[in-house]
């Protein structure tokens, strides 16, 4: 019985990744006509199926040791009585951050159905979940919307299983079906679930500082913001990354870890936005740069950077502000021996053919 049970994570692994090539997402197509391809779900899971606003907090203690204290139990439980180890939404949950109360919430306001060609003019059935990005409490002013399927949430759990097996064995992630994918029932358990997964990787540092988890929440975003900026396509990419930015901003505000990747994008998009002359929205977003640059020295590209504080200087002198502060940064570069003279333009920086948007 033992040596069957120590094969049981395998098996289901490998069910899983036989039923992915499957793809629920095709299985559909014999379903009624009633779940054509436009059908929207609305999602709003307000009392049943979220509340995440005591699930999310930074758990880096209290959440976290609530998580290997239930797991050592089970263990030693399992070890009694050959029970199963049952994942628990307790496993999420913590007292709010003391200083703030700042709290950030995925929320799934909707689902449709979608139904694409793909090669051999098949019809192509899958599930769009859009996911609402939030902060609480108060009055959110900048909200992030993505949109992802099954197989996007599945690639991350699965990927960060591998890695952290302790953590998330017993998570309870909902299984490939061969039929029902794309009933009512079917996508709301499934959001519950999806929801739970992404508040409890925010709530655990491992998780949460992985490429994992920024693969899953921006980096499509920024693959095609990368492609629209070698088209040139400046106000595409300042949409794009604009909404990036909300989701980055959120996760730095809730653990106040900054990253490059958070300046990278704040530099492209106000290159973007003063490209198309929006220098009102280019100046604010200069704004919190120069606030990163300020208080956190572990940013690597100093010529992004100058380039950055020379636009921001320019932007001030054109609308009359107060231009101290980037003067001043601007000193300390030079005096920490960085030129700062014929510096090229922020623009002609994320121009260049070997730039990439995304952060060594």
């Amino acid at each position: 019985m033992s040596a069957i049970s120590s094969h049981l994570p395998s098996i289901e692994d490998n069910l899983l990744n036989t039923l992915t090539l499957l793809d629920d997402d095709l299985i559909g197509d014999h379903l009624s006509s009633q779940l054509e391809s436009s059908v929207s779900l609305d999602l709003r899971l307000n009392h049943q199926t979220t509340n995440n606003d005591g699930l999310n907090e930074d758990n880096e203690n209290n959440g976290f040791n609530k998580y290997t204290k239930h797991e050592s139990q089970s263990q030693e439980s399992h070890r009694k009585s050959k029970s199963v180890h049952i994942w628990s939404d307790d496993m999420i949950g913590s007292e709010a951050p003391k200083k703030s109360q700042y709290r950030v919430t995925f929320e799934i306001i909707s689902a449709k159905t979608v139904t694409s060609l793909s090669i051999g003019s098949n019809r192509k059935k899958y599930v769009c979940y859009t996911i609402l990005v939030k902060r609480v409490p108060g009055l959110e002013t900048s909200p992030a919307l993505i949109e992802r399927r099954y197989s996007d949430f599945l690639h991350l759990y699965q990927s960060l299983r591998k890695c952290f097996p302790r953590l998330l064995t017993d998570f309870p992630f909902p299984k490939k079906t061969l039929v029902g994918n794309f009933t009512p029932e079917v996508i709301t358990e499934r959001s519950v679930a999806f929801q739970h997964l992404l508040t409890y990787c925010l709530s655990i540092r491992e998780l949460r500082i992985t490429q994992e988890f920024a693969e899953f929440l921006y980096y499509p975003e920024l693959r095609d913001a990368q492609q629209k900026l070698k088209a040139l396509l400046f106000e595409d990419v300042s949409n794009i990354l604009e909404n990036v930015y909300f989701i980055e901003e959120k996760l730095y505000l809730h653990s106040q870890e900054p990253t490059n990747q958070l300046l990278y994008t704040l530099c492209v998009l106000i290159g973007c936005l003063n490209a198309v002359d929006n220098t009102t929205e280019a100046q604010k977003f200069a704004e919190k740069a120069l606030h990163l640059i300020s208080n956190y020295s572990d940013f690597t590209n100093n010529q992004l950077i100058v380039s950055l504080i020379i636009l921001a200087l320019r932007l001030r002198w054109i609308t009359g502000s107060d231009k101290t502060l980037f003067e001043q940064k601007l000193l300390e570069f030079k005096l920490n021996g960085i030129n700062i003279e014929r510096q090229p333009t922020l623009l002609e920086v994320i121009l260049r053919k070997d730039f990439s948007i995304f952060a060594k």
